[in-house]
């Protein structure tokens, strides 16, 4: 180091308020036995300090009367060398004292360079005047010739003066590395622009480097701080080059948890509530928000698949991390451990570390239960899994309401709940039959002429910026005015939208049909009541050939009930399920019946089969109603298998891209390939 002195007065040393020691501090960077290095002074000698933390020297000179004149000093210490003075171009006579220290000298909270005065306390003042202040970045070597030059500043060709540090520093000499530049850089940074020069532009994080820039981006995204447009979306694509750092093959649990929590803070101070506004205007044109939500996720299942233990094990996991706007747990387990009765179940609201958040979301109910046989159905079923699940409080105010799911009506969409989200590892199969149940509690209370809908959010959504609602693969289990239950068969992150309902206007010629239904099926009804009162009431009319027209009467009869229920039931989706299997069932045994009657028919014309018929009544009772039953479980089987592979169909065509997704639609589209043989006048001939 080297400057220019000028005393102005020394009148103060003698002061034993102002220099207790009697010593005038020219400069301090470290308190008296610390780590640092001090040059002091009275009229008529100087010490120069330096202590490294294990050994301690103390260069004392003696000089002439320091008068007020412009005085050049250079200071230079190497562990070789010791420490060394220049004064004016010449080194003084000088005693260097050592002193080894018994223990290491702890870093300080004084490590900041003072001119004129102790770095540690307010004393020890110097009174001068100080300039071309030059730190050098090697040793100074007192033999060479060119040093006096160096240190007088004379050697300089051109000489800079300017404000702008990004041009000084452009004709400073750098020595260190890329990882170190970006370290200092990000810990010198003054606003997001500079942060985001740093994390964007130079586009290298060292580990080091990552936390410094994403504790600083936490304080310049503090709730309480206000933030422009572009503010905000800068801070989420700061965010988003941080979180795609390079991460080391094995992390500590401990700093894995503290560098997550962390990561949720600024997300958390990001959504907050007053920001909604803005985060609307920043969707217009960049993913924003739901990028940032994708992000953080896959970066947390990174961390945990790092995470060990302090023996370097990969133990299990069982991790709560909250923030004011979300929740976040981590866990880690063997499958062959894994209890099926037990579901994973997110979030354990017993847990005592959701305390605070019981409180302050007002006692939240959301949660997502994984089925039993979860691990049946993912890429393997052995080894480690991993859990990562997210539960957003603000994010449903924040998120775009936009779908193309022709379910939805994107004009009047709200997203009517909060956001909850779960990774595994091994991930999921796309053929997942058994449901994810989900809970979501309404953020405002179904009114009578709304719906609410189960849906996810689509990030390969077609034609949109970064996605969109989508409902495929989530039906409503149950909705109330507070809650609605989901089953999913897929993982991503769920929500509720609530709509209007559709309005369903009655044309003139659908009003016409309902009257002609209803007058037809009352007055079926009327017939068929009045027939079966004659063939019961008449005992004459008590025969087998009647008592089977009676069963038909009575099939028939009660599949128009079931036509009543269904049409008084459309808005009743399990009333119309079960409607519509008894509907079948007893259709299907008026078939049965009009068969039996032909059989009956016949055993009466031959004599020879009424020997075989003494009881013909249980027989057919037995076709006519028995065989309803065999032809009604034989077709639940083959719709079920039907169901199941329309579902994997959908599955699988969620999981691809959209370019897969119009490759696949091309192929189905191709016309079938031709036969390699054709039928021609009775003869098969090549084609």
């Amino acid at each position: 180091m080297s400057f220019w002195m000028k005393p102005m007065s020394f009148a103060n040393l003698a002061d034993s308020n102002t220099n207790p020691d009697g010593y005038g501090y020219i400069l301090s960077s470290g308190p008296s036995g610390d780590k640092g290095f001090i040059l002091k002074c009275t009229r008529s000698s100087m010490n120069f300090i330096v202590n490294d933390g294990q050994t301690v020297w103390d260069a004392s000179m003696p000089t002439t009367r320091l008068s007020r004149v412009w005085t050049n000093i250079a200071l230079s210490w190497s562990q070789e060398q010791g420490p060394r003075v220049l004064i004016n171009g010449l080194e003084p006579y000088t005693t260097v004292n050592m002193t080894s220290l018994s223990t290491t000298a702890a870093p300080h909270s004084f490590n900041k360079l003072h001119l004129g005065k102790r770095n540690d306390a307010n004393s020890g003042y110097f009174y001068a005047a100080y300039d071309d202040l030059a730190v050098w970045y090697k040793v100074l070597e007192f033999s060479d010739p060119n040093v006096v030059k160096f240190v007088y500043g004379e050697d300089c060709h051109e000489v800079l003066i300017t404000t702008n540090h990004a041009e000084l520093d452009a004709k400073s000499v750098w020595t260190g590395t890329i990882e170190c530049d970006n370290q200092h850089a990000s810990g010198c940074s003054r606003d997001l622009d500079e942060l985001y020069e740093m994390t964007i532009v130079d586009g290298v994080l060292s580990a080091a480097a990552y936390e410094i820039a994403i504790a600083k981006l936490n304080s310049y995204v503090q709730p309480r701080t206000y933030m422009t447009l572009d503010e905000l979306e800068v801070s989420s694509e700061i965010l988003n080059k941080l979180l795609h750092h390079t991460l080391p093959n094995k992390i500590n649990d401990t700093a894995a948890e503290d560098d997550l929590q962390t990561v949720m803070d600024v997300s958390s101070n990001l959504l907050e509530s007053h920001r909604t506004g803005k985060w609307k205007s920043v969707h217009q044109s960049h993913p924003g928000a739901t990028m940032m939500m994708k992000d953080i996720e896959a970066y947390a299942m990174d961390v945990v698949k790092r995470m060990r233990d302090e023996n370097g094990r990969k133990a299990d996991l069982n991790v709560t991390l909250t923030s004011d706007n979300l929740i976040m747990n981590l866990a880690r387990f063997d499958i062959a451990d894994y209890d099926p009765q037990e579901q994973f179940t997110f979030p354990v609201y017993a847990d005592g570390r959701l305390s605070s958040i019981d409180t302050a979301w007002n006692n939240p109910q959301d949660s997502i239960t994984l089925p039993k046989n979860i691990f049946d159905f993912t890429i393997k079923n052995t080894g480690k899994a991993s859990i990562v699940s997210f539960l957003y409080e603000t994010i449903d105010d924040v998120l775009p309401e936009y779908s193309e799911d022709e379910n939805l009506q994107p004009d009047s969409l709200k997203v009517n709940s909060r956001v909850l989200s779960l990774l595994l590892d091994p991930e999921l199969r796309e053929d997942l039959y058994n449901p994810i149940e989900i809970v979501l509690q309404h953020s405002e209370e179904k009114l009578s002429g709304e719906e609410s809908l189960c849906a996810f959010w689509d990030f390969n959504m077609p034609n949109t910026i970064s996605g969109g609602w989508n409902t495929s693969g989530c039906d409503v289990h149950r909705s109330y005015k507070t809650e609605t239950i989901c089953h999913c068969y897929h993982l991503t992150h769920f929500t509720t939208v609530k709509q209007p309902k559709a309005l369903v206007i009655e044309s003139r010629h659908d009003k016409i049909l309902r009257i002609i239904t209803w007058v037809g099926i009352v007055l079926s009804m009327l017939t068929l009541i009045l027939l079966l009162a004659i063939y019961v009431g008449f005992r004459p009319l008590r025969r087998v050939h009647h008592m089977i027209h009676i069963n038909l009467i009575v099939a028939m009869l009660l599949a128009k009930l079931c036509v009543i229920v269904v049409l008084l039931s459309v808005n009743n989706k399990n009333a119309c399920k079960t409607m519509a299997v008894f509907l079948h069932f007893f259709y299907t045994a008026s078939f049965s019946w009009m068969l039996v009657d032909g059989i009956h028919l016949l055993v009466e014309i031959k004599v020879t089969l009424a020997l075989w018929f003494r009881e013909r009544l249980r027989y057919y009772l037995l076709i006519g109603w028995g065989s309803s039953e065999v032809r009604l479980v034989g077709k639940a089987i083959i719709t079920r298998k039907d169901v199941e592979k329309e579902i994997k169909t959908k599955l699988k065509r969620l999981s691809m891209t959209k370019e897969e997704q119009l490759k696949q639609i091309e192929e189905e589209r191709k016309p079938p390939p031709k036969p390699a043989c054709k039928y021609d006048h009775g003869e098969i001939v090549p084609d």
